[in-house]
Parts: structure tokens; sequence; C-alpha cells
């Protein structure tokens, strides 16, 4: 995991190094911490190999070695929780931590450098070179990024394309959710949290719906609100971020206080979502912690610096 300085602090419980003061990249015209970039590599090579697995014949429902193998691939919806708490702490700072306006027009713009370069390259190389040219429908319903939308493009070209589609509908959404969540909340953080966890349980339903009835609903496994729980926890940590940026609370001290535990917590949620696909949740809880690790005003140390 990359590393940076940790900022000297009088009190351990309550003035935590801020959360916002460590190594940052440049992406897309952003700035982006180091440690969040790392999470993204790691999850990312945890996808190719998921992926390299199973063009190898790898079987992702096998014994416990081989789901362990093929678990790693879940670190795609581990991107939704690392969206939506990069996407969403500039709107929190704005409503609940009297933070700036924010341009939508920038936003725009910083969301399609992002996600459209790369992504038309893409698909134009496959297209043409795995695809043997592609048909008319794979061009028109990948091009205008609508291959979520049936069955007959679902999952087929790349495998991954899928999460694209879903992470632009949440960057559409994200403007006036976070404008409803703030005339709801009014400026309480603890009001947003039981928004966002609402929420959240209801994305857990329909993704229970949809899991429990994979030939009916395969259409909606692969959308937003079937996957938006993750999402939900990651904007959870953009709250918490916003609201212990200026010091943790009391409790959180000693070793609730240390990175590494939290890292090191978000294992077991993991290990037993890879034991039994059904405890899919659990994974959810193994993306705030671990993303909670690197993101929040926590105490570095030798793993997490």
């Amino acid at each position: 995991m990359s590393t940076g300085t940790t900022q000297p602090r009088a009190n351990p419980s309550t003035k935590g190094a801020r959360a916002d003061q460590g190594p940052r990249v440049s992406q897309a015209g952003e700035r982006r911490e180091l440690r969040w970039e790392s999470l993204r590599a790691i999850a990312a090579l945890g996808v190719l190999v998921a992926h390299t697995y199973g063009q190898a014949g790898g079987n992702f429902y096998g014994d416990y070695s081989e789901r362990l193998v093929a678990g790693v691939g879940f670190g795609a919806l581990f991107f939704f929780t690392l969206s939506g708490c990069l996407l969403y702490i500039p709107f929190a700072r704005r409503d609940f931590g009297g933070g700036r306006e924010i341009k939508l027009s920038q936003y725009a713009t910083n969301r399609a450098l992002r996600i459209f370069p790369l992504y038309y390259v893409a698909l134009v190389v496959v297209l043409v070179f795995q695809e043997g040219g592609g048909s008319l429908e794979q061009w028109v319903r990948f091009g205008l990024l609508l291959e979520n939308f049936s069955v007959e493009t679902l999952n087929t070209v790349n495998g991954s394309l899928w999460t694209i589609v879903v992470e632009l509908h949440f960057y559409l959404l994200l403007p006036p959710l976070a404008w409803a969540i703030a005339r709801i909340a009014k400026r309480s953080t603890a009001r947003a949290l039981v928004v966002l966890a609402v929420l959240a349980t209801i994305s857990i339903l329909i993704r229970s719906y949809s899991l429990a009835n994979p030939q009916e609903e395969v259409l909606l496994r692969y959308s937003l609100p079937a996957t938006f729980y993750f999402v939900c926890a990651g904007m959870a940590l953009a709250l918490l971020r916003t609201r212990w940026n200026g010091g943790r609370p009391s409790w959180l001290r000693g070793p609730l206080a240390r990175a590494e535990l939290w890292m090191l917590a978000a294992i077991p949620f993991w290990l037993l979502f890879v034991w039994d696909y059904r405890l899919e949740p659990l994974f959810g809880i193994s993306c705030f912690l671990a993303l909670g690790a690197c993101v929040l005003p926590l105490e570095s140390g030798r793993l997490l610096r």
C-alpha cells in the first residue's frame, strides 16, 4: 500500500491526522489520494486474476480453494464503494461541512474524461479484433452504453463492461441524490447515515431477489439498484470522513483507531462471503472496512502509512 507520513497529533482520541492530507496523484484532471489509487489497483488486479482464472477453465463454484481464487474478482463490486466515497465527498463537504459549491459542469467534464476515452478505445479494439468486427447490435448497444439492458449483450464482448454502465448511472444520479439527502438530513450527519442505511437495505433486498431468480432477473442483477448498497457504503464513509476530519470522536481510540485493524477486520467478512456467495452483504461490510482504513483519519502504522 502506498505510504505517506503520519501527521502529528496532540490527543490520539480526538486529534487524528486530517484524512485529506496524504500523498496524491493526478488522474483525469483530478487530484487523487495515493492510498485510494493503491486500493483501486489491487482491486483491478484481483479482477484480472479472476478473469484469467475463468478463461483458463477455473470453477467459480468449486471447492473453497477455487473460490478463494475466484473471489478476488469481486473487486469489481469494491469499485462501486470506492466511487461512492470519492464522488460524494465534495457533496458531503458542501452539505455537511461548510464546503464550497460544486460546479456541475466541471463534475460532468471530470466524469466524462474518466470513463469515455478508455471505454471506447477498449470497445473498438475488442469488437474489431476479438469479435471479428462485431455486429450492428453490438456497436449500437455498446456504443450507447446500453449493453446492460439486453440479455443478448450483457456480459458479452468484455465481462467487466457492465460495471462501467452502472458507474455511469451513479454519476448521473449523484447530484440529485446528494441534494435530496441534504434536504432530508438538514445538516445532520446522523440523519444522512440513516437515509443511506435505508437505501442500502432496499438495495440488498433487490439484490437478493435478483440472485434468487437468476434466469428471470439477470438484467436486474447487473443494475445500479441491485448493487447500490456497495455505493452506500462508500457514501457513508464520505460522511464520516467529513464529520471526523477535524478530529476523531472520543470513542474512536486505542485499537479501534488503528487503520491496520480496520483493514484486517475486512478479511474475515470477505472469507465468509467467498465461502457462501449468498452472504454477499458481508462483502459490503468488508469493502466499508477496507476503504475506511484508507480514507478515515485513523492511526497509521507499518501496513498503512
